[in-house]
């Protein structure tokens, strides 16, 4: 029980921060911002040698890097943060980023935290919408069944912040988790017509 409430605190506790901001490029996942450059955080052959994988959409126009805690000891919130950045672009500009928080198979307490950070999201984005996606349960590339818990903040000043809990299948050995993603107003609609 100690261990939840404290999940809970550190995760609203890095969102106060979020209230004195005006716009997503304020925001901050382990100190990387919407419109820095990667290279500020991150070597140029690390983000070259995830490139390779990084292509994850049919079209070509952005693609995904992932640094993982274990590789960067920097990283005091999350487990894992996800960057996406734009094809043929060599400021490695950022228009995308997640966080994401391992809950080891424990998808109830991943809901139970995402519920108590909705609302301290919502304070902070005071002109916006959110949508609750429900609970959805599809199939991974694998066929194996993945349930998600998801909420999207629509900012009015474009872009958008999806809160999303991950009930990984067990012979999958991936860990449920929860992820939370800033998308700026152009990759937001990239996301949205691709």
């Amino acid at each position: 029980m100690i261990k939840n409430f404290l999940i809970i605190s550190i995760f609203l506790a890095s969102f106060i921060n979020f209230s004195k901001a005006d716009s997503l490029k304020e925001f901050q996942i382990e100190n990387i911002s919407i419109g820095d450059s990667a290279l500020n955080h991150f070597t140029k052959e690390n983000i070259e040698k995830k490139k390779l994988k990084g292509f994850i959409y049919e079209k070509k126009d952005f693609y995904s890097v992932t640094f993982y805690k274990f590789n960067h000891p920097q990283f005091e919130m999350y487990d894992a943060v996800q960057l996406h950045l734009k094809n043929n672009d060599n400021k490695y500009t950022i228009y995308s980023i997640a966080g994401r928080k391992n809950f080891d198979n424990n998808y109830k307490e991943c809901v139970k935290t995402l519920n108590s950070i909705l609302p301290e999201m919502e304070k902070t984005f005071k002109n916006s919408k959110t949508i609750d996606g429900g609970t959805e349960v599809w199939k991974n590339s694998e066929g194996h069944n993945v349930k998600t818990k998801s909420y999207w903040i629509t900012l009015s000043t474009g872009g958008d912040v999806s809160l999303e809990c991950y009930d990984q299948p067990e012979e999958m050995n991936i860990i449920d988790g929860l992820s939370i993603a800033l998308d700026s107003k152009l990759f937001s609609s990239w996301l949205t017509n691709k």
